[in-house]
């Protein structure tokens, strides 16, 4: 998982600098770990996913943004005010702790 974050934060800027990420970017994935020949189950990319995205930073760009982006940047729909109030949400609390 650690080589698999190393390599996407390698190749996408938009990874590395946890920008809100598209929904379904999933398949993306998959097609870069196809593409590079990585050894990653689906476990492996849910578990990633999971704590990529629950990172504060990850958060606090979720409350910044208004769109979403694909790994290769292009912008990939906006982002709801649902997901908003769950950023807002999380970031509370870790605040509290």
């Amino acid at each position: 998982m650690e080589a698999l974050d190393k390599q996407l934060c390698a190749a996408f800027s938009i990874w590395h600098d946890h920008q809100p990420l598209a929904l379904g970017i999933e398949k993306s994935l998959f097609c870069f770990i196809a593409a590079h020949h990585i050894s990653a189950s689906k476990r492996v990319v849910q578990k990633l996913l999971k704590r990529h995205t629950s990172t504060q930073t990850y958060q606090k760009n979720i409350l910044r943004h208004a769109r979403r982006y694909e790994l290769d940047g292009s912008p990939a729909g906006e982002i709801s005010q649902l997901d908003k109030d769950h950023a807002q949400r999380q970031t509370d609390v870790a605040h509290s702790t």
